[in-house]
C-alpha cells in the first residue's frame, strides 16, 4: 500500500445499533479504568467488530503489548490499519510506526511516513515530533519537512488565556516574547546536552520554551511545574507524591519521572511516571532492572533507554511508553553503566570479560541497522568474547596494540552527533568535536577547540560537570564551584560559604543558571563564562499556589520478558545461498520478527545477528559464524529458538 485510505466509520449502522456500540466502547473504557483488561478486551472486541474506531485502537494497543488477550502483532496492525482508515489520528500514527518497524507488516519507509503525516495533519503532536524526528535523522536529512513539522508541531501546542483574554500559545512562541536568551538559545535549550560523572541530576528538563522542575507545595506534597525559563507563569501541572527524589526528563510532549524501588515479591524495579503536556491521563510503569545507576537510564522522545541483567549478561533495553512495550536491543556485554541516546543512535559504556580478560570502552548501537561499533578502540571490546587471541601474546592470533585506546572520549552531543575527544600533550587538555555520522569519526572542522590546563582539568573534571561547547560549569565538591571559558580561562566563584552548600546540583536554564552555594537556598544567575551576582531567589523551590485536579494512578507492571513469539524448532539443510551471502533461511513458520536482533549460539559459542526486515524466517549477519563453525552447503543444522533469551541455537548435522 503506497496511499493512506480514510474512510467514514460505522457507515451502515442504524441509530440503534450505534447506541449499542458506544455502550460497548464505554464499558469498556470503565473495565479498563478498574484494570479488568479481559472484560475490557471482550467490550472492545464486539465494538470494534462493528467499525468502531476507538475500540479498534485500544483493542489494538492490547494486541500489540498482551494486555487482557495473547500478544498478536499482526492482529494488532490489522486493528490500527481499520482504526486509521476511520480516521482515528493515533492509530494513523501507530500504523505509520508499524510499517517503519516492521511490527506486524512488512517494513516499508514510505508508506510508514505517509501515514504518520496523516496523522500529524489530523492534529496528533506525537506524530509531528516522530517527523521531525526522522527528517532531522541523517537517513532521511529532509530540512525543509524538518521544518514544516517542527512548525506544526509547535501549532499543536495547548494555548492559555492571554492578559487580554486572547489566546496565547505556551510553546516556544510564547518564550519569544521574553527578553532574547542569547545567541546559542537553541542549544541551550536541548536537554543535557553534555553532563558527565554524576551530574545528570535530573531535577528539572527544558522543553518546547518551558521549564519543568519539582518543587512541594504548603503541605509538603511534591508537584511537577511548569514555568517559562525566567520563572514567570508557573503552574501545577500534577501531583507526583511519592516521587521526591526522582529524576526529571522532559520532551516535547510528555514529562517522564524515574526512581529506583522494589515490588511485591522484593526485585529491583524502575517506576516511570509518564505526565503528558496536553493534560492527557499520567500514565505510571514499573520495569525490572538490576543494579540501577542514573546514568544507566535515558529518555528521548517517548522511548526509555535502560539496562537490564539476565543470565550474567547486561541487556541494553528500550521501553516504549507509546505502546507499554520492550525490546531488548543489545545482549553481549558484562556490565553497561551509562547510556545516552539520539535519533539514530544508543551510545552507552560497556565493559566485556572473558576468564582473566576484560575490556571496557564506548560503543554505538545503530538504531537502524542493530550495527554495534566501538567508539575509542580501533580493535572493539567485543573481541574479548569473540577473539581472545588477539590479547595473547603467545597466540598465533595476537594483535598488537589491541587493548590501546584510540580515542578519550570527554563528552557526546547525539543531537549534533558529535563527540568531544580529549588530547592532552601533558601541559594542555584539548577537547576536539568529532562527527558521530561520518566513518571514521573524522574531526569537525566549523566547531572550535577548547583548551584547558592540565592541572585544571586534572581538579575539575569528575563529580558534576555541565559542557556546551562555548562554557563549561564544574562543581567537584559541594561547596566550590567553576566555570570556564573556551581560551582556557578559569574562575572560582566566592560564596563565603564556610564548606556549605550544594554546588552539584545546579542547574542551566537558558541563559540562567540556578545554584545554590551556600546552602541558604538556590539563587539565579547569569550564566556567563564569568561569576556574577545573583538575579533573585530561584522559584523551583516553591510549588504555585493554584493546581488542578489530577487524578492519581497506581503503577501497572510491564511483563518481566522482551515480547517475543513462542519457541520454535526446526531442521535446516544449508545451501549454497546461505553460504554466499551468510544468511540462514529457516522458512516463514520460523518467524521471530521482522529486524529484530538475535543471537545465535552454536557449539557454545554466541554470535550477533538480525531477523530481515521483510522476509519471514530469515536470520542475516552469519557469514563469520558459518566460516568459523566451518559450516558449509549441505550440512544439516537443528535450530531451536528460546524466545525468552532471544536466542536461536543451532545444532550442527555435518554432510559427509
Amino acid at each position: 500500500m503506497r496511499a493512506t485510505e480514510i474512510t467514514t466509520p460505522m457507515l451502515l449502522l442504524s441509530e440503534q445499533e450505534r447506541q449499542v456500540v458506544s455502550a460497548q466502547v464505554s464499558q469498556g473504557l470503565s473495565d479498563h479504568k478498574q484494570k479488568s483488561y479481559a472484560s475490557a478486551a471482550q467490550c472492545f472486541t464486539q465494538a470494534a467488530k462493528l467499525g468502531h474506531p476507538v475500540a479498534q485502537y485500544v483493542l489494538g494497543v492490547y494486541y500489540a503489548s498482551g494486555i487482557g488477550v495473547t500478544k498478536n502483532e499482526h492482529v494488532a496492525f490489522q486493528l490500527y490499519l481499520e482504526a486509521a482508515r476511520h480516521g482515528n489520528t493515533a492509530a494513523q500514527r501507530q500504523t505509520g510506526e508499524c510499517y517503519l518497524t516492521g511490527q506486524g507488516v512488512a517494513a516499508d519507509l514510505e508508506t510508514g511516513l505517509a501515514w504518520l503525516e496523516t496523522a500529524g495533519q489530523g492534529g496528533d503532536a506525537k506524530a509531528c515530533e516522530r517527523l521531525v524526528q526522522l527528517y532531522g535523522s541523517t537517513k532521511l536529512q529532509d530540512g525543509k519537512k524538518e521544518t514544516f513539522w517542527r512548525a506544526r508541531l509547535e501549532e499543536l501546542r495547548p494555548t492559555r488565556p492571554g492578559r487580554d483574554g486572547t489566546a496565547e500559545p505556551t510553546g516556544r512562541s510564547a518564550a519569544m516574547a521574553m527578553p532574547p536568551l542569547g545567541p546559542q538559545a537553541d542549544l541551550f535549550q536541548r536537554r543535557e546536552l553534555y553532563q558527565n560523572g554524576g551530574g545528570r541530576s535530573g531535577t528539572a528538563g527544558i522543553t518546547n520554551g518551558k521549564f519543568y522542575y519539582l518543587s512541594k507545595d504548603d503541605n509538603g506534597r511534591t508537584k511537577l511545574c511548569e514555568s517559562e525559563l525566567d520563572g514567570s507563569g508557573a503552574r501545577v501541572l500534577a501531583d507526583v507524591e511519592g516521587y521526591d527524589g526522582a529524576y526529571l526528563a522532559a520532551t516535547s510532549v510528555s514529562v517522564f519521572l524515574y526512581q529506583t524501588g522494589m515490588d511485591d515479591h522484593g526485585n529491583t524495579v524502575l517506576q516511570v511516571r509518564e505526565v503528558p503536556l496536553d493534560n492527557g491521563m499520567p500514565r505510571e510503569f514499573c520495569l525490572e532492572v538490576d543494579d540501577w545507576t542514573a546514568r544507566s537510564v535515558y529518555v528521548y522522545c517517548s522511548s526509555l533507554f535502560y539496562v537490564l541483567k539476565q543470565k550474567g549478561m547486561c541487556c541494553l533495553c528500550v521501553f516504549y511508553a507509546e505502546t507499554a512495550t520492550r525490546r531488548v536491543l543489545y545482549r553481549r556485554a558484562s556490565a553497561i553503566t551509562e547510556v545516552y541516546a539520539g535519533a539514530d543512535y544508543v551510545v552507552f559504556r560497556a565493559r566485556y570479560e572473558n576468564g582473566d580478560l576484560a575490556q571496557e570502552g564506548w560503543m554505538r548501537y545503530d538504531l537502524h541497522t542493530g550495527e554495534v561499533q566501538s567508539l575509542d578502540y580501533a580493535i572493539s571490546p567485543e573481541n574479548v568474547l569473540d577473539h581472545p587471541e588477539y590479547y595473547d601474546e603467545d597466540s598465533w592470533g595476537y594483535v598488537r596494540d589491541a587493548d590501546c585506546r584510540e580515542r578519550d572520549i570527554a563528552f557526546f552531543d547525539l543531537a549534533r552527533e558529535i563527540m568531544w575527544q580529549k588530547e592532552d600533550d601533558g601541559s594542555t587538555v584539548s577537547l576536539v568535536a568529532h562527527s558521530l555520522r561520518e566513518a571514521g569519526y573524522p574531526r569537525c572542522p566549523e566547531i572550535p577547540i577548547w583548551h584547558m590546563e592540565q592541572e585544571w582539568w586534572s581538579r575539575l573534571y569528575g563529580r558534576t560537570v555541565y559542557f556546551d561547547g562555548d562554557r563549561m560549569y564544574c562543581a567537584p565538591h559541594y561547596a566550590s564551584f567553576y566555570c570556564c571559558g573556551r581560551d582556557g580561562s578559569v574562575y572560582q566563584w566566592d560564596f563565603q560559604n564556610n564548606g556549605h552548600g550544594c554546588c552539584e546540583d545546579f542547574c542551566v536554564v537558558g541563559d540562567l543558571l540556578l545554584l545554590d552555594g551556600d546552602a541558604h537556598g538556590e539563587k539565579v544567575y547569569p550564566a556567563g563564562v564569568q561569576p556574577a551576582r545573583p538575579l533573585g531567589e530561584s522559584w523551583r523551590k516553591r510549588a504555585p499556589a493554584c493546581e488542578p485536579e489530577v487524578p492519581r494512578m497506581q503503577p501497572r507492571p510491564v511483563p518481566s520478558a522482551p515480547a517475543a513469539p513462542a519457541d520454535l524448532e526446526t531442521v535446516k539443510t544449508l545451501t549454497a545461498t546461505d553460504v554466499k551471502y551468510g544468511i540462514l533461511t529457516f522458512g516463514a513458520k520460523f518467524h521471530v520478527g521482522f529486524g529484530v536482533p538475535v543471537t545465535v549460539e552454536v557449539n557454545g559459542t554466541e554470535y550477533s545477528a538480525k531477523t530481515h526486515g521483510s522476509t519471514k524466517g530469515r536470520v542475516d549477519g552469519v557469514k563469520r559464524m558459518l566460516a568459523e563453525q566451518g559450516l558449509r552447503e549441505g550440512d544439516v543444522v537443528c535450530a531451536c529458538y528460546d524466545a525468552r533469551a532471544q536466542v536461536i541455537r543451532l545444532d550442527p548435522i555435518r554432510a559427509e
